[in-house]
């Protein structure tokens, strides 16, 4: 009789160096960018358009690209998710460790 071995299968989703929900995120902030740039392009012009959503956009995702490098999306929804207890519960362990070779 042959045995098999059970390997875990990484269903995350990847792009273009996101994983998991921050990639939702992340085509949250394109589309809500593209609309807030629509909306002031039309109201108040090109320029001040350009000058508000541009920076809101590229600042949001260089916050999203330092949780993806620091936490992961995993350890950053731990967080989120230990922000929401009571204060009476105590979460002992470190959220995320450092590995050192």
């Amino acid at each position: 009789m042959e045995t098999y071995t059970l390997h875990k299968v990484d269903t995350r989703l990847y792009v273009q160096g996101f994983s998991g929900v921050l990639v939702f995120k992340a085509l949250y902030a394109v589309l809500t960018a593209f609309l807030l740039f629509v909306i002031l392009y039309i109201s108040a012009g090109s320029l001040p358009a350009t000058i508000i959503c541009i920076p809101l956009f590229f600042g949001y995702l260089h916050r999203l690209s330092r949780i993806q490098k620091d936490p992961g999306p995993e350890g950053w929804q731990k967080q989120r998710t230990s922000r929401k207890l009571p204060g009476f519960i105590v979460i002992k362990k470190r959220l995320h460790q450092m590995h050192t070779s």
